[in-house]
């Protein structure tokens, strides 16, 4: 079961922060490219519902390791729903823009990084072997910097050094 603060309190935030991108209006720029706003938004949408599919029964709210799924779009990146949730984001913030909405965002990433931590640690806990391998073939949710096969050592959240 999920314990702690990310793994409790920072869902319930990450869930409901998404909504104050929608508080700004739409800039001049948002206002005049709706179309390309819709357009923007299906992609990133698409791969966010794809994955709650592919997920089925192993979605939880808190971060709790239920079956490991590897296949879908799980099967490209670890985390795809939280890369769609960032991609949504980045979009909406794009056509609603003000330093405000950006902080906001900013702190949705940040909250959306410590709950694939407290994710990682409960499922590599959950499945050692599986999640080693797992680690080893798929990034976790794009190509970049601490996110790539072999990166770290499977289990480790971000701030670890040592498998859990």
């Amino acid at each position: 079961p999920a314990h702690g603060f990310a793994g409790i309190v920072l869902p319930f935030v990450a869930a409901g922060l998404p909504f104050t991108f929608l508080v700004p209006p739409f800039t001049a720029f948002g206002l005049a490219h709706l179309d390309l706003f819709m357009v923007l938004l299906g992609g990133p949408s698409a791969l966010m519902v794809a994955g709650y599919l592919t997920l089925n029964r192993s979605y939880a709210l808190m971060a709790e390791a239920r079956t490991l799924v590897t296949r879908g779009p799980y099967a490209l990146v670890r985390h795809p729903v939280y890369l769609a949730q960032a991609l949504c984001g980045a979009v909406v913030v794009l056509f609603r823009f003000s330093p405000g909405t950006f902080a906001l965002y900013l702190a949705f990433l940040a909250i959306q990084r410590a709950r694939i931590g407290a994710e990682e640690a409960a499922l590599a806990e959950a499945h050692p072997e599986a999640w080693a391998a797992y680690c080893a073939r798929v990034h976790r949710y794009a190509n970049g910097p601490d996110s790539g096969p072999g990166a770290r050592h499977a289990g480790t959240t971000p701030l670890q050094t040592h498998p859990t």
